[in-house]
């Protein structure tokens, strides 16, 4: 989901939507690849090749957390600065083919 904090409309919105859903679709299947292991929001950042934003790449696995494609666990491991980060895991009881912002978006 794309979060317009700047007020932009028309193409250019549709273009940043388009781009967050890709981010999304991304994040879900790497935690596809990977249905077993836990990672932190910089484990997956680095994972994606540094290509998103930190704050996004947080932002789109707290809406797959939200749509049930994720879990936040109550593990933690520490990364930049020492600080303790959350893990999450793919919610292996849940459909995890497309997320449903994907689905939305080619309706329009």
């Amino acid at each position: 989901m794309f979060y317009n904090t700047i007020n932009i409309t028309g193409d250019e919105l549709n273009d940043f939507r388009g781009k967050t859903i890709t981010q999304s679709e991304k994040i879900l299947a790497y935690f596809k690849r990977h249905p077993f292991n836990l990672f932190t929001p910089i484990e997956i950042y680095n994972a994606m090749g540094k290509r998103f934003l930190l704050t996004s790449v947080r932002r789109s696995m707290s809406d797959l957390t939200e749509e049930g494609y994720l879990v936040k666990t109550d593990k933690q491991a520490k990364e930049l600065y020492g600080a303790p980060n959350y893990k999450w895991r793919l919610n292996v009881g849940a459909k995890v083919n497309t997320p449903p912002a994907a689905t939305q978006l080619k309706l329009f």
